[in-house]
């Protein structure tokens, strides 16, 4: 009987290894995934020969060697700031959603005795008219502000101020705070719904001739979304996308370049009230991220050299200060702080 049993036993231990070893079969793509598959295919060419056009050139230049270090070194000194982002610059926000007062219309800037009174820069748009930058201390922090800027701190439901200047722009940038699962897991910073984007009054804040551009993720739907119902809510059409390629110090890119689940590219979606042939189709922008999240490259010199004429400029959802741009969010002072800068 003992035999039989101890047979048994070896028999059934035996088996549990082959059992852990079975893995549940891969599913198969989605309908979503399956589209962006094909929108993938479509743009794949133009990337990467963008991609390894900058690559040739750097290496013939010697670029990517010299710059190594000098990004590592940036890239260090963004990830030691990184643990100070939600101090500082957090107050800020939570002290806005407390203040909901009226703001009389026509402040231009800060007064003698209004430095250092962290409510004074609340739902309503601050101008800094100098030619040179200076450094503001708010609530006990310092913050550079560029020359020539202005900017609105306040929610979406708080644009009114920004309304009453009266300013038709010619170049709006939006990178909006799209729905992200990971982003929700860490509370990362607040999303919109798709009803939220249909406050955002570009409509009246866009000139007769005005280019929307617009910050998307890899998700197809998004893309649909902005091109097919937004656009249209705003009263501008599709002219064209650029991409942003993300890639290491060494040209190389920073996820696999057909990960069905994370590309090393992002879109700007592009829409113009007028036909605009002096903006080009499919341009591509090649660079190292910044490690933080979300953080794009800016867009002021390549706009600047493509519209000349394109001012004035207006950048939505942001979390800095560009000279001689408006700024306007919730977080629009955050990376203004003196913690992100290298003296």
């Amino acid at each position: 009987m003992d035999s039989e049993y101890e047979k048994k036993s070896q028999a059934i231990e035996e088996d549990i290894p082959s059992k852990r070893r079975k893995r549940k079969r891969k599913a198969e793509p989605n309908a979503g995934e399956l589209s962006l598959m094909e929108y993938h295919d479509e743009i794949k060419d133009i990337l990467l020969r963008a991609r390894e056009q900058l690559v040739t050139l750097g290496r013939q230049k010697q670029f990517i060697k010299d710059v190594s270090s000098s990004c590592q070194h940036d890239n260090n000194r963004v990830a030691r700031v990184t643990a100070k982002q939600h101090g500082p610059s957090d107050t800020l926000v939570q002290i806005s959603t407390l203040i909901n007062q009226e703001i009389p219309y026509g402040y231009k800037g800060f007064l003698e005795n209004d430095l250092g009174r962290v409510s004074s820069i609340f739902n309503r748009v601050v101008h800094h008219n100098c030619e040179s930058p200076h450094i503001w201390s708010l609530g006990g922090d310092k913050y550079v502000i560029p020359s020539k800027t202005k900017f609105l701190m306040s929610d979406i439901s708080n644009l009114d101020a920004l309304l009453r200047e009266g300013v038709k722009y010619n170049v709006i940038v939006l990178d909006p705070p799209w729905f992200n699962k990971a982003v929700r897991r860490k509370r990362g910073y607040k999303m919109l719904s798709e009803y939220d984007f249909y406050q955002v009054p570009i409509k009246q804040l866009i000139s007769h001739r005005g280019v929307v551009l617009v910050w998307v993720t890899n998700k197809l739907s998004q893309i649909q979304f902005v091109t097919e119902q937004l656009f249209p809510q705003w009263g501008v059409t599709y002219h064209t996308s650029w991409y942003w390629i993300k890639i290491t110090v060494h040209g190389e890119f920073i996820y696999d370049f057909d990960s069905i689940h994370k590309k090393p590219y992002e879109t700007l979606v592009i829409g113009t009230k007028q036909p605009a042939p002096s903006l080009p189709r499919d341009r591509v922008l090649v660079s190292v991220p910044c490690s933080i999240h979300s953080r794009k490259p800016p867009l002021n010199n390549v706009l600047e050299s493509v519209l000349p004429d394109g001012g004035p400029y207006l950048e939505m959802f942001a979390r800095n200060l560009i000279p001689g741009w408006t700024s306007w969010g919730n977080e629009v002072l955050k990376f203004q702080h003196t913690d992100f800068y290298v003296s």
